[in-house]
């Protein structure tokens, strides 16, 4: 009988059931009600494909409709990982200055200072190294280049947007505004 029962394998029910498993005398049980591939060929190709999300994994939730009769869907992923899973997986964080606020309201360790060494743990980072990327993290982050059949990665329009926005080496940079590729947190080989 474990000791621990937690339900639902999205994100967070992910890692709480992992970290919880590193104590050996704690028994852990992760129930999840989606599929879950033991190893990446086994994943479905939309879900493989992170650049979009996919909603083939959903328990097919819709909102209420409003006033005018309008309803929408309410994508809640059945699979493990969660949302992470068929969301369009991406990575970024928040900006240094808001981090840095929230510590000067008084929520101590809260600094962009001291969030960063936990920013790079968590990741390896393929495209960056340096101060501001993680090299042996559990979650591989890369830079997704956008098919060159759409309109917003021609070069005309890539000029465009670098004009009128800068392009920082990496959206994760402490600035981080501007234009730039979108982060994805996949394994190699996806997308």
């Amino acid at each position: 009988m474990a000791d621990v029962l937690v339900v639902g394998g999205g994100s967070a029910g992910c890692v709480l059931a992992a970290r919880l498993s590193e104590d050996a005398g704690c028994e852990v049980l992760l129930l999840e009600g989606g599929p879950d591939a033991a190893v990446m060929g086994e994943l479905p190709p939309d879900v493989v494909d992170a650049s979009e999300p996919t909603e083939a994994h959903d328990w097919g939730y819709v909102a209420e409709p409003d006033a005018l009769g309008r309803s929408i869907s309410l994508p809640r992923a059945r699979i493990i990982g969660g949302c992470s899973s068929t969301n369009g997986c991406f990575a970024l964080r928040g900006a240094a200055a808001d981090y840095d606020g929230w510590a000067q309201a008084g929520n101590v360790g809260w600094g962009f200072g001291d969030v960063l060494p936990f920013f790079r743990r968590l990741e390896t980072d393929a495209d960056f190294a340096g101060d501001w990327h993680g090299a042996s993290g559990p979650l591989p982050s890369a830079g997704i280049r956008p098919p060159s059949s759409t309109p917003s990665s021609s070069p005309s329009s890539t000029r465009r947007g670098a004009a009128a926005c800068p392009m920082p080496g990496t959206i994760t940079s402490p600035v981080p505004w501007g234009s730039g590729r979108r982060l994805a947190m996949l394994a190699a080989g996806c997308v």
